[in-house]
């Protein structure tokens, strides 16, 4: 959709940074994504807060996106405004056994800050792709340890008010949050940790990155894991089962490492992506009578 003119330049007026017909494929994990009509980088809540509520006022399609690797973005491009809480809103502070973390600070920046403040509790997570701000927002967990376990407290943008809230206002569940809410922005977090050896939570992390690097695809360009855990079952193993390791349509592929995972192979489309997502699921549900649900978001 074309962008009102009068609603750049009310951003423009208060200093918020803006990007016009920026091609998203960089700016995610997939490496598969069109030209958002406009990109909008604010760098205090205020700043945030008027970009919500001029893309409110002016009825203009927007999302907030951190590190965006857990979403696919349609390779026609986003007809509104992206947020994006990048290097522009990831500062990290230590406070004794806290750690207060931005929304935008990626989980690997989380994690070594952690490791140079001799704090344990996070290693389990290193390597998990995305910000802060995904991370909460999607429950994500890794090797038995899930982030919003650590969390004490966050500061959330709720329509327009800043508002503290505890690990359990924020009613966390299996990949899910109040954060999935749009009008709920996780602003920071903060992180209670134990005292550590450096020199063991770097072992500890060092290790997880190589039980990843053996089982995910991580040399090619994908959002993780594509599929919820079914209940009583385990979505890859379903998938290795009906033999789909290695399916392909277009540029997209069930990983042959990984079958949870879906990569971008050579160039892959949005659509590709979502016909294998959905011959995937038809092809699961017929041999098993299990429903995969997708955790990947499509914008």
């Amino acid at each position: 959709m074309p962008m009102d003119f009068n609603f750049i330049q009310e951003l423009q007026q208060k200093k918020i940074a803006i990007e016009r017909r920026v091609t998203m494929a960089p700016y995610t994990s997939f490496r598969i994504g069109g030209a958002a009509e406009l990109i909008a980088l604010p760098d205090t809540a205020d700043k945030l807060r008027a970009c919500i509520l001029s893309a409110q006022r002016a009825k203009i399609p927007y999302r907030i996106l951190g590190q965006a690797s857990n979403v696919l973005i349609a390779s026609s491009g986003y007809p509104g405004m992206i947020i994006l809480l990048r290097s522009n809103w990831a500062k990290l502070n230590v406070e004794g056994t806290l750690l207060k973390a931005d929304g935008g600070l990626t989980i690997k920046r989380l994690c070594d800050g952690a490791m140079q403040a001799e704090l344990s509790g996070l290693e389990r997570l290193y390597g998990i792709p995305g910000s802060v701000g995904g991370a909460l927002h999607n429950n994500s967990g890794a090797f038995g340890t899930e982030l919003s376990e650590l969390l004490e407290s966050a500061q959330v943008l709720i329509q327009g008010q800043e508002r503290t809230l505890t690990r359990d206002q924020l009613q966390f569940g299996y990949r899910r949050s109040l954060l999935n809410d749009q009008n709920h922005v996780l602003l920071s977090a903060a992180f209670r940790l134990k005292p550590g050896q450096r020199h063991k939570i770097r072992s500890l992390m060092e290790e997880t990155m190589e039980r990843r690097k053996l089982k995910q695809p991580l040399e090619y360009p994908s959002a993780g894991s594509v599929f919820k855990r079914p209940e009583g079952y385990y979505a890859s193993a379903l998938i290795d089962q009906c033999g789909l390791k290695g399916r392909q349509i277009g540029g997209a592929q069930v990983s042959e490492k990984h079958a949870g995972f879906i990569i971008n192979r050579s160039q892959a489309s949005s659509d590709d992506v979502h016909a294998l997502i959905s011959h995937i699921q038809k092809e699961v549900y017929a041999e098993t009578s299990v429903t995969l649900e997708c955790e990947i978001e499509s914008l």
